[in-house]
């Protein structure tokens, strides 16, 4: 036994890259074995770097970001790519966020677990990477929750959200 849900929202204690890297990935195999929820929201001490460490959590099916200052989609796409067991994935309001990240769910989040997206407040995705996220059924007709609060959409992308989505019971 360990371990199976732990976070570390607004603590001061993540603070540092070495922190997460020290408790979570190299010290911990229980961690590693055990962990399947994971909430950092709000750690803005934590880097891209530092993020990247989580991919040994390879059971990890719930990962919260929210509010991180992300610097470029590489971080988002890595996640994704490397948690196979992912099903719930939040970044909301996290800078940085952008097509390629989008993209990078789209084609990571097709091959895992992937049902429910919060993106809200990523206002650097554009109306094109929605359109691929919307019409990319192996993925939109797994989600059960699809959160995009504070991005744009124009009136052809929610109709589209409406009509391929069918699974989704949260949409904001």
């Amino acid at each position: 036994d360990g371990i199976s849900e732990l976070s570390l929202e607004m603590n001061p204690l993540c603070v540092v890259d070495s922190v997460l890297q020290d408790v979570i990935c190299k010290n911990s195999c229980k961690a590693q074995n055990t962990l399947v929820a994971l909430n950092l929201s709000g750690c803005k001490g934590l880097t891209p770097q530092g993020l990247k460490s989580l991919k040994c959590l390879q059971r990890l099916e719930e990962l919260a970001l929210r509010g991180l200052p992300l610097s470029h989609d590489k971080t988002l796409e890595t996640l994704v790519q490397q948690l196979c067991q992912l099903q719930g994935l939040d970044f909301s309001y996290c800078g940085g966020v952008g097509d390629e990240g989008m993209l990078a769910v789209i084609r990571y989040g097709s091959q895992n677990k992937l049902e429910r997206l919060a993106l809200a407040g990523c206002t650097e995705i554009t109306e094109d990477s929605l359109d691929e996220l919307v019409n990319y059924k192996p993925l939109v007709q797994r989600l059960k929750s699809l959160s995009l609060a504070g991005i744009e959409l124009v009136d052809d992308t929610i109709a589209q959200i409406v009509r391929n989505c069918t699974h989704v019971q949260a949409l904001d």
